[in-house]
């Protein structure tokens, strides 16, 4: 069984991987900053703040792969800064996969937002962070 970080787990795309993830059996453990959010049974909440760079550490160790679906479409810096933190710590943590959920044709963009979600893919695809 591997555990696996969803970023963004308690949004519409993350419960949809959540979901995923329960049914291969594995473990997922879901970064979020609200206490109170419901996950499925299986699932493990781990409270912290992508866009703050709280709490990074915790979530990436002892987890084996990070599906990352956070975004925070309105503050391209947090999303682009939050991003690199995720990878530095999952670096430091012996994470040695990392999916970034991005957008078809991200890579012609053509909206403020559609320019963060590249800026984060091309980060992503770094081979500096994992080993």
């Amino acid at each position: 069984m591997a555990t696996v970080l969803v970023t963004g787990g308690t949004g519409n795309l993350g419960r949809v991987v959540v979901r995923k993830v329960v049914e291969r059996r594995d473990q997922p453990v879901i970064l979020t900053r609200n206490a109170h959010s419901e996950v499925p049974a299986g699932a493990r909440l781990l409270i912290g703040d992508l866009a703050m760079q709280s709490d990074l550490d915790a979530a990436t160790r002892s987890v084996d792969s990070i599906i990352h679906c956070a975004s925070k479409p309105t503050q391209a810096s947090q999303d682009i800064e939050g991003t690199r933190s995720l990878l530095e710590s999952a670096g430091r943590n012996g994470v040695r996969r990392f999916v970034y959920i991005s957008i078809v044709g991200v890579d012609r963009p053509s909206a403020p937002y559609y320019q963060t979600k590249y800026e984060v893919e091309k980060l992503s695809r770094t081979p500096t962070y994992l080993p």
